[in-house]
């Protein structure tokens, strides 16, 4: 985060140097350079040949990294990166860190029983993300978006149905709007129909009632 909101932040409610747990901290909001032995300043001019020490003393954020660097990482430190970073760091920019050692990082985390965050709508964009680049922990994952599914409840009396517009003109929205009209579906026990030109169908009635991850997932892909 850049000082100035900390700035504001201080002026607003009178924040002093030691209400932080770093005195320094909010001197150095203010102007101050940090000291010396501090990531803040390691960062603070890091070029490129300074990475690998900045990921591996100073396990800097990868939110930082991937702003500051735009050359390829290499795949040993992206996976020192997945021994240090949290796992919905490393599921959200997948597309950036993937190789052997993430995968095996996020496996053995997910496996041990470690949990994303993410709300369910996430976790089945990011599988449906997995699935295509073959993740190995694809599977370790869709458990806990099962979890999260049975977990949400939406008190709707039937009948409901869900209408989708799956026209070209909705193409950037129709991946989240999908989602989003099928796990409507599963949870209120609705059909769903999607039309473009024409009513789009998976079976003769021109609807379907998903009532599971596998079938929502299912219909995102199709759609």
């Amino acid at each position: 985060m850049p000082p100035e909101p900390w700035r504001e932040l201080a002026d607003l409610i009178h924040l002093r140097a030691d209400d932080f747990q770093l005195d320094w901290f909010l001197p150095v909001v203010f102007g101050q350079d940090p000291p010396a032995e501090s990531m803040a300043a390691a960062c603070l001019n890091a070029t490129q040949s300074d990475l690998p020490e900045l990921i591996n003393k100073w396990h800097a954020p990868y939110s930082f990294i991937r702003r500051s660097f735009t050359t390829p990482i290499r795949e040993a430190l992206r996976g020192r990166i997945a021994q240090y970073e949290t796992l919905d760091t490393l599921l959200w920019y997948y597309e950036e860190l993937a190789c052997y050692e993430v995968d095996k990082h996020i496996h053995d985390r997910l496996t041990s029983g470690e949990a994303p965050t993410f709300g369910y709508g996430m976790l089945v964009e990011r599988l449906l993300l997995f699935e295509k680049m073959g993740a190995s922990f694809y599977k370790a994952l869709v458990p806990i978006a099962e979890r999260r599914l049975k977990e949400i409840k939406l008190p709707l009396e039937s009948p409901v149905v869900v209408l989708g517009d799956a026209s070209s003109s909705m193409n950037v929205a129709i991946r989240v709007s999908t989602i989003i009209g099928s796990m409507l579906a599963t949870l209120t026990g609705a059909k769903i129909r999607f039309f473009n030109h024409e009513l789009m169908s998976w079976d003769r009635k021109n609807s379907f009632q998903p009532t599971s991850l596998h079938d929502l997932m299912g219909i995102v892909k199709q759609v």
